[in-house]
């Protein structure tokens, strides 16, 4: 307990706190692209950080399922942390996997790509995450891109 309190008192010297678990909330949030598919550039905009709080992610899961004549590959997946004027701030690539690929009958080429990366990224108040998927080929299509994020929200 001793050690507790001294250290305590150090970081309020130094102007920082403590920040307990207790004032953590868990978060997460799952989305589904509307907006941009069949196309090869999809882009997930998760919402702001309010105002006082920072984000924390720990983990971050994406599929993304894509159709063409079979020459289009993934040409990337990443969480990206962007500035509340738009820029980007910072980029985490993520590990997609392919898990299925061929021509369902009827239907032209698809392959299936999945990721769940354990990663650590912080966006401030304003600040918000995007997920983006990105083909290597224009004459690829996404037709479904989802991601899951999850960490917790710090005071």
């Amino acid at each position: 307990m001793r050690t507790k309190r001294l250290v305590a008192f150090t970081l309020l010297a130094l102007g920082l706190t403590l920040s307990s678990a207790a004032e953590a909330a868990r978060f997460q949030k799952y989305l589904n692209a509307t907006s941009c598919l069949s196309n090869a550039l999809c882009n997930i905009d998760f919402a702001n950080v309010a105002a006082g709080k920072t984000q924390e992610i720990t983990n971050v899961s994406c599929y993304l399922r894509m159709e063409d004549s079979g020459a289009s590959m993934l040409y990337a997946m990443q969480l990206l942390q962007i500035s509340a004027g738009g820029g980007i701030l910072n980029a985490v690539t993520l590990n997609p996997q392919i898990t299925d690929s061929g021509t369902p009958p009827g239907q032209n080429f698809s392959s299936i790509w999945a990721s769940n990366d354990e990663i650590f990224a912080f966006a401030a108040a304003g600040q918000h995450f995007r997920a983006t998927a990105q083909l290597g080929n224009a004459s690829g299509k996404i037709i479904q891109f989802a991601c899951h994020i999850s960490g917790q929200l710090l005071p």
